[in-house]
């Protein structure tokens, strides 16, 4: 049996989907249909949007601003506790930070150079 093609409107669909499809365009929800078939889609509000994106933007810098030992300064300077920054900072940027040479830090490899001279 050949797929049938068939025209549909506005008028066919219920009064959920009429409205997605009034927002949308038609043309568009078909697409949503065919791609998102018995899929369920959360669309979350425009408010939650903005304030994700603000809180990845605040992790970023978080992240980039971390010495490894600023962790109760940074919390200060975002309104959070250490234990969020921990949340936030993964894990192995915290190790590397912590183990990273601080500026003007000398190697066991720098004092071998030193003394072989």
């Amino acid at each position: 049996m050949g797929e049938e093609t068939r025209t549909i409107t506005l008028e066919m669909l219920t009064p959920a989907q009429r409205e997605v499809a009034e927002v949308i365009g038609l043309e568009s929800y078909l697409k949503l249909v065919e791609v998102f078939a018995a899929d369920a889609i959360y669309i979350p509000k425009y408010d939650t949007l903005i304030e994700d994106q603000y809180r990845i933007q605040r992790d970023e810098e978080i992240i980039a601003k971390y010495t490894g030992f600023n962790l109760k300064p940074l919390a200060k300077e975002y309104g959070l506790t250490p234990r969020s920054l921990y949340n936030i900072i993964p894990r192995s940027v915290r190790i590397a930070k912590k183990n990273a040479p601080m500026d003007g830090q000398l190697s066991i490899d720098d004092l071998q150079d030193e003394t072989a001279v």
